[in-house]
């Protein structure tokens, strides 16, 4: 059995995608320092949103075995 993590990268950084558009990534993360660098709003107390273009987005998933 296998979990399966959906990343993107935008400036070197890795965030999470959250959901998507024809247009965009919605993406977030819950590190203060990568948020303010990517400008990146805050909408919970430790939790940061925004979205990118599609076209300055790099996708990677990840895949970790589980035992």
């Amino acid at each position: 059995m296998y979990r399966y993590a959906t990343y993107a990268v935008i400036n070197n950084y890795k965030v999470n995608v959250e959901k998507e558009n024809q247009e965009y990534y919605f993406v977030g993360t819950a590190d203060c320092k990568v948020a303010e660098v990517l400008g990146l709003q805050r909408c919970d107390k430790y939790y940061y949103e925004g979205k990118f273009p599609k076209k300055d987005v790099e996708i990677i998933e990840e895949k970790e075995k589980i035992e």
